[in-house]
């Protein structure tokens, strides 16, 4: 199964109902909540583990947020999103061109 993290972000509830389906599970509310609190106290474990942070843990501590949603465009030239696109050419043939204009 794939999720997309667009959907993810703008409809939470819909997109974790779609997993908890296909996994055959039933629907808990607690699924398209971010358990904040939970999340902090396992940053801590591992800065304390590792002696740094990371934006990925930082990100967990956080709510579903959409700063993440095409943040690419800020990070990478124009020159570099086309070279991406070449190379990712045949699998937007073989798979659909989902991602080629976003």
């Amino acid at each position: 199964m794939e999720v997309d993290y667009t959907d993810l972000v703008s409809n939470t509830e819909g997109a974790m109902r779609r997993v908890l389906a296909f996994c055959e599970l039933d629907w808990d509310a607690n699924c398209a909540e971010i358990d904040t609190a939970a999340t902090s106290r396992e940053r801590d474990t591992v800065r304390q583990v590792t002696g740094r942070d990371s934006k990925t843990s930082i990100s967990l501590e956080k709510p579903i947020f959409e700063s993440s949603i095409h943040q690419w465009r800020d990070l990478i030239t124009p020159e570099e999103a086309a070279t991406v696109r070449t190379e990712l050419d045949p699998f937007y043939a073989r798979l659909g061109a989902r991602w080629g204009d976003t």
